[in-house]
Parts: structure tokens; sequence; C-alpha cells
């Protein structure tokens, strides 16, 4: 089993938030055009997505760890409880930035370190996957490798049957789903830079984002 029960919990939860909260910002009034909500409220929303990814991301990070008995870093610091507390360090971080600005227009600096930090932990554990999708997938051939071996000699010796198909192991899942979220966490580590360079402007005087620039960013975040 790739994950256990609160495992799996804890990421359902937390993509259910993620979904509330897009879900709310986009049917309720589309990225407040019409200034529905508050200033404040309408960052909250937005911007609470960010946190909820990279969490998402970390639980899968630290169950994919678990199941495979890989020890990455340091038993003190690879713990369900420096996860929870790097965790509630990124939303208090992300809430107390996003009222500042609500209220006070001149805080958008904080908007910037936000989405600075969210970039740093989306390439932090995009190379954490990688490196365990490497880990997994020459130890998953050589242990293929090894069962056909013992097969094929209990085959010549008539002990054995003839080879079987192998089965789909955790482990086998457990290397795709490494690879396929490294790839996913690297493109969205990209467009994140991207809108913070050439559609968002933070580096710039430039407060309003030009329409092109934005809808490309838009529509590949929701893809």
């Amino acid at each position: 089993q790739l994950l256990s029960r609160g495992y799996f919990m804890a990421l359902n939860f937390i993509m259910f938030i993620l979904g509330t909260c897009r879900a709310v910002y986009l049917l309720m009034d589309a990225y407040n055009e019409q200034q529905t909500l508050p200033n404040y409220l309408s960052l909250l929303i937005y911007n609470l997505v960010f946190p909820c990814l990279t969490s998402a991301f970390s639980i899968l990070f630290l169950a994919l760890l678990q199941t495979t008995k890989m020890q990455l870093v340091s038993p003190k610091i690879q713990r369900l409880r420096v996860l929870v507390a790097v965790m509630l360090i990124h939303f208090s971080l992300s809430i107390t930035a996003d009222l500042l600005v609500g209220f006070f227009y001149t805080a958008h600096v904080l908007l910037l370190v936000c989405q600075i930090l969210f970039i740093m932990l989306g390439l932090l554990l995009s190379v954490g996957y990688l490196y365990i999708f490497q880990r997994l997938y020459y130890s998953t051939v050589h242990r293929i490798n090894e069962m056909r071996r013992m097969s094929l000699t209990k085959s010549r010796s008539g002990i054995g049957s003839v080879q079987k198909k192998f089965r789909p192991t955790s482990m086998g899942t457990a290397v795709k789903v490494t690879l396929i979220t490294a790839i996913f966490g690297l493109i969205m580590t990209v467009f994140q830079v991207y809108g913070m360079i050439g559609v968002y402007h933070r580096f710039e005087l430039r407060s309003v984002p030009e329409p092109w620039p934005w809808y490309i960013y838009q529509t590949a975040m929701r893809l």
C-alpha cells in the first residue's frame, strides 16, 4: 500500500480545500472582477492554494520515503512533526501576507516573498522527487532482473514452473508517482517564475498585468 489511511485522508483534505478555494474564487466572482469580496479576502482565497500545493506535495513525498524505507536526510528531520511544522509556517506566512497586503497595499512586497518561498519549496521538492525516482528506478530494475534470473534458473533445473508474469507492486507504483510528480512540480515552478517576472512584474513598478501574458499564465496554472 503506497499511502496509509492517515496520509491519504490528509492529502485529500488539503486537495478539497484547494478545490473549494478555486471554485469560490472563479464561480462567485471570477478573479473578483466586480469587487464582490474585500481585497484581503480575495487575496486570501486566491493565494491559499499555493501552501496547499506544497503541503500536498510534501505529504506525498514523506509517504513515499516511508513506504520505500528510504532515508533521505537525518531521522530527526525526516519526521511527520517536522513536516507539519513546515506546513503551518508556510500557511501562516501566506495568510499573514495576504491580510497585510489586503489592508495595507504598501506591504505588497510580502507577496513577492511568498512567491519566492513557493518557488524554492517547489524546486526543492521536485529535486527530491527526481532523486527518489532515480533510486527507486534502479532498485526496481535490479529486483526485476534478480527475479527473472531466479525464475529462469528454477525453470532450467526443473524445480519451478514456467516464468510467470510479474505483478505490479507498490514499488513500481511509487516509481511512476515520483516521476510524474517531479515533472508536474518542475512545470508548475517554471510557470510561477514566468508569472512573477513576465506577468505580474514583481520587480517593477507596474501593477496591472498585460492581458495575453496573464491569460496564458492563468490557463497554464489551471491545466
